[in-house]
Parts: C-alpha cells; structure tokens; sequence
C-alpha cells in the first residue's frame, strides 16, 4: 500500500529518497520523527534506499519509477511539506515529486548529503526545492557559485555524522572482534579498509561517466601493489577489505582475490561497523571516509591525477590524507602503517573534531518553520 500514514495530530510529511547516501542522510530524521508528537512521516524510497531504510527497520513504502505527473500529485495528496534527500542516478524521482509539489504550492525541503554534482542533483530551477539544507559553508558558496540563489540554502549540518557518535559507544570494541573473527582477521593482524566510490560508472543511459584522472578499479590497483610492497615490513598479517559502493557490482572486484595479500569483497553490514573493524580506511571519495574520520580512524584518500577540485572535505581540513599522485602512495600507507608516532599525531588530530550541534534537530527546525510559514 503506497503512502500509509500513521496520523497522531500535527503535520504530515511526505518523504522521499533514492540513492543510498540521501537515505542516510535521512535516518536521523525519520527516527527522531517517529518520536516527536507535533509531526508524522510517510516515507516512499526507490532504488538503493530501499536497502539503506530497510537495514535500519525504517517502515516504507516503494516508489515507483513507471509513475506519471498524476501518480506523483496524488502521493501527496494530504500532506503538509515534501521532505527529501538529493540523488544523481539518472531516475531522480525525488526531484519529480519536488517539480510537482512546487505545480500545487506545496513546501519543499532537501537534504543535501554530499559536496559534489549540485546540478545534477537539483535538475533545472522548476525542480528545485523551496529549502535546500546543507551540510557547512563550504557547500553553501559552491552552490551559490553554481547559479542557486543563497536565500534558499540553509547550513545544518550533516544528519548522518549525528549518529557516528552512538557507533563510538561501549559496544565499538565488541563490534570490531566480532567482523575481524569472523572473516578471519586476527586482533593483531592488520585490516585496511578500502571503501569503494563509483567512481567512472555511468549512472544512467547515454550519460558519460565523469572521468576525475582515476577510477575505482586503477585505485584499487594502485593500493593493493602497495600494500603487497608493504607487507614484508609488517610484523602481523595483512588483509584488505574490499567494500563495493551499493551502486557498484560486487562481482566487478572479485579478480582482485588472487594476490599476495588476503584481498576479501565484502557488501553486507553497515559500512560503519566495518569502519570500527579495520585499522586503516582508505577509499577516494566516499562519505565513510568522513565517517572514518569521526571514528578516529588513519584516513587515506587516493585520487591520483586528480583533474579538478577535491570533493573530500576532511582532505581539505587535513583530517584524512590526500593522495594526489601515484608515487606518493607507498611512502603515505608506510607512514601510517609502520610510523607509531604518525599514528599517534594522526589520533591527537583526530581527537580534535569538534562536533557541530545536532543537524537532525536543525532539519527539523527547518520543518516547523517552513510549515508554520
């Protein structure tokens, strides 16, 4: 049954999400509106977010990419304000729903996850959402330097990096024995993490894949030849985790098992926990090298004959290390691997992250005034 709503007085919500990093952006809030009594949520999830809210029991029902401009209209029949994240995977129902609720003057709110493809996300002005929440400064310049006008753009934060906190709490250590035992990675063998971006994947028909200077697959070439140089240094075992992007295809990366490093492909579990398990996260521009960060975990991230601008912010604010050239990427990984005082300088920095409040509480801030508006 598409949009079901559970009415408990107050305003009602119409959420919608695609792409797996929108979706998470948008936890924190369907969880803490499940709680509220002024507010009600009735969320719709296409694509990779169905998997994204159906790990974390999140009750949805699917959108369909074969609806008309008549389905969308009626989807929002009875509701108070669209709230949605931002996608680029060439469906985009997400900006459909916004293009209509703006036709019927209906309030609309998106949650911006990431600091890259404005544009594609938002579509033309008549798919732009009334509100645009943000996740820093940062973001805001660069989509006014993109054409939005700033009275649109509110700065909230990021309401994914709110629940890094609770992965940090009493139950981290236990979380990280147990993934280790069971693919096998001894508590004192080391785990390097490589987080997968699809970086050089066209996401929809007859759209060329951006092409940054490197993909997904020269990186992951570059890092294991590295690391099999670094392992006769090493005074424990060395295993590389593989985990496959949720646009990606897993099978893609299984030729890389067959080196002189243990190299495992692992989709399944929340990227986070696999964060706690490992000793080194490296990736290239994915949002769980961010979340590594917040974790306290030696961060590297490889881009090398990077062609334009760094979409990462923590390479930017020096928290994770940037990899811009090729050569640069042995003495990078033996710093942080065999260096204990590096390791120790890159802890303290770190250690340091100040959290900004709460950017759930913010969003929902945002909600009560665009409705009571």
């Amino acid at each position: 049954m598409v949009g079901a709503l559970a009415r408990r007085g107050g305003a009602a919500l119409r959420v919608v999400a695609g792409d797996a990093g929108g979706a998470s952006a948008l936890v924190p809030v369907l969880l803490r509106l499940a709680d509220v009594s002024d507010l009600s949520a009735a969320p719709l999830a296409y694509d990779r977010a169905t998997g994204v809210w159906q790990a974390r029991g999140i009750a949805f029902s699917r959108l369909s990419p074969a609806g008309t401009a008549r389905d969308y209209a009626e989807l929002l029949d009875g509701f108070d304000l669209l709230l949605t994240a931002t996608s680029a995977n060439g469906i985009d129902l997400d900006r459909n729903m916004t293009a209509e609720a703006r036709r019927r003057g209906l309030p609309s709110l998106a949650v911006l996850d990431y600091w890259s493809n404005y544009r594609r996300r938002f579509g033309p002005p008549p798919q732009w959402p009334d509100r645009i929440a943000v996740m820093d400064d940062r973001a805001r310049e660069e989509m006014v330097a993109c054409g939005f006008d700033a009275e649109r753009i509110m700065v909230t934060g990021q309401p994914a990096l709110d629940e890094v906190r609770g992965w940090r709490g009493a139950s981290a250590a236990a979380v990280r024995a147990d993934l280790r035992r069971r693919v096998g990675v001894r508590s004192d063998d080391i785990m390097v993490l490589y987080a997968s971006s699809p970086v050089g994947i066209s996401v929809a028909a007859g759209e060329p894949a951006s092409d940054p200077g490197y993909n997904t697959f020269s990186v992951l070439t570059l890092l294991i030849e590295s690391l099999e140089e670094l392992a006769g240094e090493m005074a424990g075992r060395l295993t590389l985790v593989v985990r496959p992007h949720p646009r990606e295809d897993g099978v893609a990366f299984e030729r890389f098992r067959d080196r002189s490093v243990t190299v495992l492909i692992e989709a399944g579990g929340h990227g986070r926990d696999w964060l706690l398990a490992a000793d080194v996260v490296s990736g290239m521009t994915s949002m769980l090298l961010v979340e590594a960060c917040h974790l306290g975990k030696p961060t590297v991230s490889v881009q090398p004959g990077l062609r334009s601008s760094d979409s990462l912010p923590t390479n930017r604010s020096e928290l994770s290390l940037p990899v811009y050239r090729q050569e640069e990427l042995l003495p990078t990984l033996r710093r942080v691997l065999l260096d204990s005082s590096e390791r120790m300088r890159i802890a303290e920095r770190l250690a340091a992250i100040q959290q900004q409040p709460s950017a759930t509480d913010r969003v929902l801030d945002a909600i009560r005034e665009m409705i009571r508006r």
